[in-house]
């Protein structure tokens, strides 16, 4: 019983489902029909838009010749008047767009030269192709009859302009006859036989638009025609298809197994995830579409814990990726681009680096950072690389928007869609500007260093003076090419430091150890001049000098010099030996010396000098002696007689700065009488001698 009962319910099932399928067919034949004659409606009614549209067209191109007719006439008709050649030129502008000579003005077939500036400025740019009017009415699609009437106009209009012409030549005489002339070109420009000519011009594009509304008057009228029929067509298949729907309506029931409203009830439990409300299905109805739906919610609600499940994990995933995201955010520019390049998101470290806000970044592409930098070639071997699905790395120099360079270390990966095809591209840019200008300038100081070693070498070279330095934790000592030199040791030598000490003479060498020592110990710096006996032999006075250098606090190296000062110090024993002969002189000549400077501070001079003037030495006691404390001492115990020592003193002052040679005996208040002689040095100041004539006179 049981068996029959199935097998009987699968024969219902089979019969609805046949049923259902049956009239869902027919019905989507119908809605094909209706489509394809709601499809034929659009084209019909296209049709008559377009039929609308190219009577619109004709009329404008007639339109356009007979204005272009006016417009000739106004432009000649003006010039004649008024003698001004822009109106000519507008007359042959206008002659040459109709010809195809010039491009057309864009919307030509809208009013044009009545709204030309009197300064000659067109209302719109000339931006339209250079093609006759003649070549367009051919391209209109006019009948031969509607052309004839046009081309009859057209040529009409072409023979009124040799008369224009005629005219406007007769306004550009000059000479006796212009004014006759310019009378004739007027009455040439308003006679009857140019309206004769103007009727001729117009006759034939009336006839044309007579012609033009019989032909597309009657093409609008068929379309519509036709247009109508099928609106009826319409309605019926309307018709047949409602009926098919409550047909097709009552199989949907038998083959859902429940109705509409218990159907859309499951179905959206189950769209909006709710599994909790089991779908209860009688016998009869286990392979209807409720039966089915059944076993899709319990698939569904296990597949519901497993997706559960795995939303937990993706969300574990996803709060880690926007952690990881607003990391990169914070420390680094973010941009994606589209396949082909354009910026469809920024982030904010983006915008605050390069300068330009979002809205001016998004939309655009990464050359509105670009610099001039990196060459085109360059850009094109990244495009090659990322198009390619690989990933590019590079640091690459940016321009923000105020025009200064920024510099990035870059990252560029292509993001692939589930079909393996290129969806975007993710640029991540680390901004390293500050990196790159401390490079520079690690850069400048080693070259500047290098510069000032080099420098430091050729000066070294130039004035003898060579370098050494000493590590305090190695005790190794470093000298300089020139150090080598002055030790006439071959360039590269590297003595040990006892070594170095044992070059200078036994005498001096534990005053230098004595002075290591301090400088190690203390930091205390040294400077002395010593002899030295270089490795050849040769007994050299030498300036050595040295001081500690720091890091950190600690004392770690001494750094100093050697200068040859051989020549300098035999120079100071001659000069020495030279003055200690010129003061022996000076003190046994028989006459008193003075040498006085430029600024007539006294440099040298004898007891002689100070005795045969009975100068007292408090006058020689400071570190300077002026010719004028001498004057003036003079002058108070009246050696140069009576008056005022002031005066007396400048008088003398003024003539002694004269620097001229002088000649004159002087008798002191003692008795004594002196011969001076005075002349003046080459530098200035003068010298002076006063030699005892007493026993003489």
């Amino acid at each position: 019983m049981g068996q029959r009962t199935c097998r009987q319910n699968t024969i219902l099932m089979n019969t609805g489902h046949t049923r259902f399928s049956r009239n869902l067919w027919t019905t989507v034949a119908l809605l094909f029909a209706l489509a394809c004659a709601i499809v034929l409606y659009m084209v019909l009614e296209q049709r008559v838009g377009q039929a609308n549209e190219r009577r619109l067209q004709s009329l404008l191109l007639a339109n356009e010749l007979r204005q272009s007719s006016d417009d000739l006439t106004r432009m000649a008709r003006t010039f004649v008047v008024t003698g001004e050649p822009r109106y000519q030129q507008y007359y042959q502008d206008i002659l040459d767009i109709r010809n195809g000579k010039k491009p057309r003005p864009l919307d030509y077939h809208k009013v044009y030269w009545d709204l030309v500036t009197p300064q000659g400025v067109a209302p719109r740019p000339a931006g339209g192709q250079s093609i006759a009017l003649l070549d367009l009415m051919r391209q209109a699609g006019f009948s031969a009859e509607e052309f004839r009437k046009l081309e009859e106009a057209k040529a009409n209009s072409d023979g009124l302009t040799s008369t224009e012409y005629e005219a406007m030549a007769l306004m550009q005489t000059t000479g006796p006859q212009a004014q006759a002339d310019q009378a004739r070109a007027r009455s040439l420009m308003h006679d009857a036989q140019y309206h004769q000519y103007k009727a001729a011009i117009m006759a034939p594009i009336d006839a044309f638009y007579g012609l033009l509304d019989q032909r597309t008057l009657q093409a609008v009228k068929d379309a519509k025609s036709h247009a109508g029929g099928l609106r009826l067509v319409l309605v019926a298949l309307g018709l047949a298809l409602v009926a098919m729907l409550v047909r097709t309506n009552r199989a949907l029931l038998a083959t859902l197994g429940g109705s509409v409203d218990e159907m859309f009830g499951h179905m959206s439990r189950i769209g909006r995830g709710d599994f909790s409300v089991p779908i209860e299905v009688q016998d009869s109805a286990e392979q209807s579409v409720l039966g089915q739906l059944a076993l899709t919610q319990d698939s569904l609600r296990a597949m519901d814990r497993a997706n559960r499940e795995a939303q937990l994990a993706k969300d574990s995933a996803a709060r880690e990726s926007a952690t990881l995201m607003t990391a990169i955010d914070a420390h680094a520019l973010v941009s994606m681009t589209n396949p082909a390049g354009t910026i469809i998101y920024a982030n904010s470290m983006f915008s605050r680096v390069s300068g330009y806000s979002n809205e001016e970044l998004l939309g655009s592409n990464h050359r509105i950072v670009k610099s001039d930098v990196q060459s085109d070639s360059y850009w094109e071997s990244m495009w090659k690389t990322i198009s390619s699905g690989y990933v590019w790395r590079d640091v690459v120099c940016n321009r923000s928007k105020s025009g200064a360079p920024y510099w990035v270390d870059t990252v560029i990966a292509p993001f692939f869609d589930e079909s393996g095809n290129i969806e975007r591209y993710i640029s991540i840019r680390t901004d390293i500007t500050q990196t790159k200008a401390d490079q520079e300038r690690l850069r400048v100081s080693a070259d500047s260093l290098r510069d000032n070693a080099a420098f430091l070498a050729r000066a070294g070279r130039i004035a003898g003076i060579g370098r050494w330095q000493l590590d305090l934790e190695t005790d190794v000592i470093q000298w300089s090419d020139q150090t080598c030199h002055i030790h006439d040791v071959a360039p590269g030598h590297q003595p040990t430091l006892e070594q170095a000490i044992c070059f200078f003479e036994p005498e001096v060498q534990n005053q230098v150890r004595r002075a290591m020592e301090a400088a190690k110990q203390t930091g205390k710096p040294w400077d002395m001049e010593l002899p030295l006996r270089t490795a050849m032999g040769r007994r050299i006075w030498v300036r050595t000098a040295a001081e500690a250098e720091y890091k950190d606090g600690k004392r770690t190296r001494l750094v100093g010099i050697f200068q040859d000062v051989t020549q300098r110090h035999q120079l100071e024993v001659d000069v020495r030996q030279k003055n200690a002969l010129l003061g022996s002189i000076l003190e046994n000549i028989p006459v008193g010396l003075c040498v006085f400077d430029a600024n007539l501070h006294l440099v040298e001079s004898n007891a002689m000098f100070r005795t045969l003037l009975e100068f007292p030495p408090s006058l020689f006691e400071g570190t300077q002696t002026t010719f004028e404390s001498l004057l003036r001492f003079n002058a108070s115990r009246g050696e140069y007689g009576e008056g005022d020592v002031e005066e007396v003193v400048r008088s003398r002052m003024d003539s002694a700065l004269l620097a001229q040679a002088h000649q004159f005996q002087r008798r002191r208040g003692n008795g004594m009488t002196l011969e001076v002689r005075g002349a003046p040095m080459p530098e200035g100041g003068f010298v002076t001698t006063y030699a005892d004539i007493t026993e003489l006179v």
